[in-house]
Parts: C-alpha cells; sequence; structure tokens
C-alpha cells in the first residue's frame, strides 16, 4: 500500500462508493462508503487509486471520461502486452484501459507474423477456426 494514501471508511450517501481528496501535504485521503461490503470497498479503493496514479484528480478532462476510464482498468495482475485484435488483425501491444488481449490457441492458424525484432509492435493475422465464426 502506498505511504501517501490513507483511506477511511465512513458513512457516505447511498450510490457513492467512494471519494478521494488531496491534502495539502501532498498526500490523498480516500473515503470508502461504510456501507459497502469487504469486497465491494476493496472494488473501490482499487478504483480511486486509479484516479490517484493517473492524476485523475488535477485533470481538465471531463469527469465522465475519468470515471469511465477508472472502471475500466486492467486487472491488478493483467499482461502488459497482449494481442489486441483490430478487425482480422491481432496487434501484440501495451494493454490499455478497456483492451482485451486475444488469446491464442491450438488451432488457430497465423497466416502472416512480422519479425519478432519488431516486438512489441508486432502483428499477425489470423485465421480463426471454421466452428468460431
Amino acid at each position: 500500500m502506498r505511504t501517501d494514501v490513507f483511506v477511511r471508511v465512513i458513512e457516505l450517501p447511498e450510490g457513492v462508493r467512494g471519494v478521494t481528496l488531496p491534502n495539502d501535504d501532498a498526500t490523498y485521503s480516500v473515503y470508502l462508503n461504510a456501507r459497502l461490503t469487504q469486497a465491494q470497498r476493496d472494488e473501490a479503493l482499487s478504483h480511486e487509486l486509479y484516479h490517484i496514479e493517473h492524476d485523475d484528480l488535477y485533470s481538465s478532462e471531463p469527469v465522465g471520461a475519468r470515471e469511465a476510464l477508472a472502471d475500466l482498468r486492467p486487472e491488478e495482475n493483467a499482461p502488459e502486452y497482449g494481442f489486441v485484435r483490430r478487425g482480422n488483425v491481432l496487434f501484440w501491444q501495451r494493454l490499455g484501459p478497456g483492451d482485451t488481449p486475444e488469446r491464442i490457441r491450438p488451432g488457430d492458424q497465423l497466416r502472416r507474423r512480422v519479425p519478432s525484432r519488431s516486438l512489441p509492435r508486432g502483428l499477425a493475422d489470423i485465421e480463426k477456426p471454421a466452428d468460431e465464426g
């Protein structure tokens, strides 16, 4: 856990899962709703920490956009790179919010692939088996 984040569980209005406020000493206070289960509090804390890590509290982007990105954040143990499908082409790239890595399985046939020296920005064109459409 970060040493510059202080987490408190307090009564918040229904529908408010958590709130983060910057403190004057460059630390942060995260307030989690006491009405939530422990699992919901853990999720809310992860959401609030995402905001801190991405400097959302100081961003001029619309709040709705920042909230959507925090909701789509990758899981903690998600791979940093993976194949991401764009049409019929798979790109090997750094995963961003909302990117779902494509799984390459036995039976998938790669038709074309760029040399590995170009990774992590390689690409592969893949044919799916007929039974998967």
